[in-house]
């Protein structure tokens, strides 16, 4: 089941068998209650914070870790952030995100976000 966070609107997957009353969001770090509409925590001013970027709500993960959108408030844009799972950054793997963090610095197209 879907719903959509009371404070930022984003939506948020339900899982069937968890709790109505405790439901948290990622992207704003808000804990609601769908039964009765009351919010539990509100983390709206609390600002996750990698380097000099804003991270604003995850956007998707996979085998290797986790994007980010996020906003740099130096350039003033928004930008995407990967994070590699902590856990699998051993020599081999971190050479592999750096392999593909330069190949992607490559590609210029109007499709493809910038790597920087």
């Amino acid at each position: 089941m879907r719903t959509r966070c009371p404070h930022c609107r984003q939506p948020v997957e339900v899982v069937s068998e968890g709790s109505l009353a405790e439901i948290h969001c990622t992207a704003c770090g808000s804990t609601f209650n769908l039964v009765s509409g009351e919010t539990l925590t509100y983390a709206a001013g609390e600002t996750k914070r990698l380097g000099r970027f804003e991270l604003l709500e995850e956007l998707g993960r996979g085998a290797f870790g986790s994007v980010w959108k996020a906003r740099d408030p130096e350039l003033d844009r928004t930008v995407a952030v990967k994070l590699p799972r902590r856990e699998q950054l051993d020599e081999t793997e971190a050479e592999r995100f750096l392999r593909e963090a330069r190949a992607a610095a490559q590609l210029q197209h109007p499709g493809i976000v910038c790597v920087h």
